[in-house]
């Protein structure tokens, strides 16, 4: 292949036994397209994420067996050298390790542009997988648009030096259609590794991350690491993960209309910052395969780091807020609330040690009488409105989660 646009015909089906291999000796680099026949797929709105994906799209099947929880299977592309644009569209995509692999730790690569959209991956370890040159920053420019995919055991994007991209209307659920739940050592969805910056997240859903082996019980949603800076993440959501919906060690990263349910750990975590978060709720704690008993543990937002919060709602958990060493929050316009039948501990922040805690306009409810607490799915009305046990609250003080109506 020696540069160009290669179209697949009208709901065909293709094996794949190896890889395809992306490498010339181009110092300005090929533009390389491999596109499906049929429509686009309308994105998500309001938080919910769920393209539409099209039986008119071509699949293509890897190698990767419904039994290889680990490494198996082969890559459907990988860019070794002399490509400067890719675009990828309107594909289904079965078992495969990774879809699109650009660089590692032990090779790097040219600086290279994507326009990847509108798949349907079922079962896969990971989707995307972008390492810049010499761990810099230089892969900027990519628009990863409208995926749906399902039986992803450890990631849906892994970013290790990508800036200035778009990530909107993606689905990633670790449950594959057939009902099996893969798992992964250090299962993070949506990945972002130093020195990764400036990246536009909008309309995203995860789904069911979980660890495999018998470690500390890992499985995170969304998950930026050290040195990663100016990350925006918007209209998110994330069910059941086996840790933590949003895990945050960088700097001057935003979290806006953000909801977690029914998590193992703490819904936000915050290690350095400054991170703010505006309109987030989260919901039902501890109901991971493996939690810890810590008091606190279970927390709905805990911070080692500088924090701000508004419009923030923390229901049945193990605690609203939880402060480690050395970490500072200011919370504003926000609900704290535990209902009937739920054993948790408190409707105060829980200090693991010295740190700092600020509020203003906090309300604390213990709901004793009847209520809707029943656990919240995916595709919950109640999502899009807000909890009903919270709504008049929301309505009367202009306090807690408001929900994902209007929001784009």
């Amino acid at each position: 292949m020696d540069g160009g646009a290669v179209h697949l015909a009208h709901s065909d089906e293709y094996f794949l036994d190896g890889t395809i291999r992306l490498e010339f000796d181009d110092s300005e680099g090929k533009s390389i397209a491999i596109i499906g026949s049929g429509k686009s797929a309308p994105g998500g709105d309001y938080g919910r994420s769920v393209p539409s994906v099209s039986n008119e799209w071509p699949r293509i099947v890897g190698t990767r067996r419904t039994s290889d929880f680990g490494e198996g299977g082969n890559t459907f592309i990988r860019i070794e050298k002399g490509v400067a644009n890719l675009t990828l569209s309107k594909l289904r995509l079965e078992k495969f390790n990774t879809v699109v692999s650009v660089g590692s730790r032990k090779r790097s690569t040219q600086p290279v542009t994507a326009d990847i959209a509108d798949l349907d991956v079922d079962y896969a370890r990971e989707v995307i997988s972008i390492f810049g040159p010499d761990k810099n920053a230089r892969l900027s420019g990519w628009s990863i648009r409208r995926i749906h995919a399902q039986g992803i055991s450890k990631r849906l994007l892994r970013a290790e030096g990508l800036s200035n991209s778009t990530v909107e209307d993606v689905y990633a659920d670790s449950m594959s259609r057939r009902g099996v739940h893969y798992k992964n050592d250090w299962a993070f969805l949506l990945h972002f590794n130093g020195p990764s910056h400036d990246i536009q997240v909008n309309r995203f859903i995860g789904k069911n991350p979980a660890q495999e082996q018998e470690k500390y019980a890992n499985g995170d949603c969304f998950s930026c690491e050290n040195q990663t800076e100016n990350i925006s993440l918007r209209n998110v959501m994330c069910f059941y993960p086996m840790d933590s919906g949003f895990d945050i060690k960088g700097k001057n990263h935003t979290v806006t209309n953000a909801a977690v349910f029914n998590f193992g750990n703490r819904a936000f975590r915050v290690w350095n910052g400054p991170v703010h978060f505006d309109n987030i709720i989260a919901a039902y704690s501890g109901f991971g395969d493996r939690v810890s008993d810590a008091r606190g543990s279970n927390a709905g937002l805990w911070t080692k780091g500088e924090t701000s919060v508004r419009n923030y709602t923390s229901l049945n958990n193990d605690a609203p807020i939880m402060i480690d060493e050395g970490g500072s929050i200011k919370v504003e316009d926000s609900i704290y609330m535990l209902t009937r039948g739920f054993l948790h501990n408190t409707l105060s922040p829980v200090f693991e040690a010295d740190g700092k805690y600020e509020e203003g306009n906090v309300i604390r409810k213990r709901e004793d009488g009847e209520a809707d607490t029943h656990f919240p799915r995916d595709d919950d009305p109640q999502i899009m409105r807000g909890f009903n046990i919270t709504s008049n609250i929301v309505n009367e003080k202009g306090a807690g989660f408001l929900g994902f109506q209007g929001q784009r």
